[in-house]
Formats: structure tokens, sequence, C-alpha cells
């Protein structure tokens, strides 16, 4: 009975990391989602693990804000990316944080 009003919670420990949640979104997801999603993230997150080494630091969930995004958006242009490109990646980073409610 205590079971039943009280019940096992599976205690999964969300990542603190971007680019550690992004896997972990990816391996949680991945039964409902088709291979070129998971090809997408997986895009995603290697730009973010080079920025990561640019930086010298890693990108925690809750600094995604408007000055991380400039700061992405200046490093993604200095790899020649286009504008369309940096909006587009953004917008699925942004999409992770609204996932985590943030």
């Amino acid at each position: 009975m205590e079971e039943f009003y009280n019940p096992k919670t599976n205690d999964i420990k969300v990542p603190h990391t971007l680019v550690d949640y992004i896997d972990f979104y990816i391996d949680y997801r991945q039964h409902e989602m088709k291979s070129t999603s998971v090809k997408k993230y997986t895009t995603i997150k290697h730009k973010l693990e080079r920025l990561q080494l640019h930086r010298k630091k890693v990108i925690l969930i809750n600094e995604v804000d408007e000055s991380f995004k400039k700061e992405f958006e200046t490093y993604l242009k200095s790899e020649q990316y286009s504008q369309n490109t940096l909006q587009r990646e953004f917008k699925f980073i942004k999409s992770f944080c609204m996932k985590l409610n943030i």
C-alpha cells in the first residue's frame, strides 16, 4: 500500500552542461527520433564542443542567454558559417533548454 501512495521514482540525473545534456537527450529519446534528428543534434554538439575548447570553459545550461547567443554567433562567424546557420543552430539550442523549462 505504501508503494501505491508513494511510488518509487526513477532518479534520472540530468546533466548541467549543455554538451552533456545533448548526449543525455539523444540517449533518452533516441527511440522516438529519426536518424536525421540524431545527426543534427550531434552536429550541434560538436560545434558546442569546439566552442568550449576555444573559450577554455564548459557551457552550463543556465548560461544560455543573450550573452551566450552573441558569443556563439561570433564564434560561428569566425568559423565561416552563414547567418542562417547561426540562427538555426541557436534555435535548436534554445529548444533543448525549453525542454528543461529553463
